[in-house]
């Protein structure tokens, strides 16, 4: 069993402007066929999502299961590949890949509203959303390759990364996230692409690898492949830190998703989510 080779495991890491952190294996939880995606409230519950079930799963971090919400169709609360799930205080935002919408639900699941491919908003193949401290909706149109900013309203705003961009025009973007001052970070392929909440492109840093996936949580970032794990920091003033190094995970390939949250790591597999403790040194 996998989680018998993290018992005794002890991983240093080295964060750039952050005290020397030891990892230490804590405790599993949560039984999903196929999860891709989880989110955390400052309610202390997990929303993870499973593309095999179709399904959305309300979890805390001990494994207590409110509710769940899905299963296969196209109409509301049901899905057809939940790519992704994000929340913050109010309201979950799931983006239902192959019904081209993104279904927004309360913190207790229950459908609000959907987004849906228009002549007002067009999009196709959605592969993220979130929502900034603002209110305002961020889409990923894989289709298109770019990120719709919609108002708290529904209503489109402006185009990120699009052909009018430059050099921060994106050529493949997979995953993003919104970081505690509102600003973007866009997978595209082996580079990050930073945007500012009002479109404007920041910085492009390149990566020695090409992560599957990101995520963050206040001021924390993390960036996944499917056996390692960057994290990053930003400042107040955008200021972006890397850790020295990757965390590798021996007997561990298959990581969806991960977020840093009081101290600890937060992982999550396709069957599970495995918690480990940050130390200080």
């Amino acid at each position: 069993m996998i989680i018998k080779n993290f018992y005794m495991l002890i991983l240093l890491l080295l964060v750039s402007n952050i005290s020397a952190q030891s990892l230490v294996f804590k405790y599993e939880f949560g039984n999903f066929n196929d999860a891709n995606s989880f989110s955390f409230s400052a309610a202390g519950y997990f929303y993870v999502s499973d593309r095999e079930k179709n399904e959305i799963t309300k979890i805390d971090t001990i494994g207590n299961v409110p509710k769940i919400v899905g299963g296969y169709g196209w109409s509301e609360s049901l899905f057809d590949n939940p790519i992704d799930v994000f929340t913050n205080v109010l309201n979950v935002y799931v983006s239902d890949y192959n019904n081209n919408r993104i279904q927004i639900f309360d913190k207790d699941l229950n459908f609000i509203t959907e987004i849906i491919n228009s002549d007002k908003i067009e999009f196709r193949f959605p592969t993220c959303s979130a929502a900034s401290n603002q209110g305002d909706i961020f889409i990923l149109d894989s289709d298109n390759k770019r990120i719709l900013k919609l108002n708290r309203n529904g209503n489109l705003i402006l185009t990120i990364g699009d052909i009018d961009a430059g050099k921060f025009q994106l050529s493949s973007p997979s995953k993003f996230c919104v970081d505690n001052n509102s600003n973007l970070y866009v997978i595209n392929k082996n580079r990050l692409f930073v945007f500012d909440q009002f479109g404007n492109g920041l910085k492009i840093i390149d990566l020695n690898f090409t992560p599957e996936n990101i995520n963050s949580i206040f001021n924390t970032i993390t960036i996944l492949e499917k056996d390692k794990i960057l994290l990053a920091k930003v400042d107040n003033n955008n200021e972006i830190s890397f850790s020295g190094e990757m965390l590798s995970f021996d007997g561990l390939n298959d990581i969806k998703d991960g977020l840093v949250f009081n101290n600890k790591l937060y992982i999550l597999t396709k069957r599970n989510i495995q918690v480990f403790d940050l130390i200080n040194r």
